[in-house]
């Protein structure tokens, strides 16, 4: 695995709340790491004021 220091994440939301889900490798790794399924807002806080460029992946409005 390359490490850089870009994660990419999908936002969905649940009943109003935003849900994290990691895209690539370097996110799933965080998560692995953090545990759970999505990835929580501290974290990627704290992902973000130790270097890490937090991308969302937007969906394409040409698949719906």
């Amino acid at each position: 695995m390359k490490t850089t220091n870009k994660l990419i994440v999908k936002l969905k939301e649940s009943y109003g709340r935003p849900l994290w889900y990691p895209v690539d490798e370097n996110a799933h790794a965080i998560l692995a790491i953090q545990g759970g399924k999505t990835l929580s807002l501290p974290t990627m806080g704290i992902l973000e004021k130790m270097g890490f460029d937090i991308q969302v992946e937007t969906p394409n409005w040409k698949d719906r």
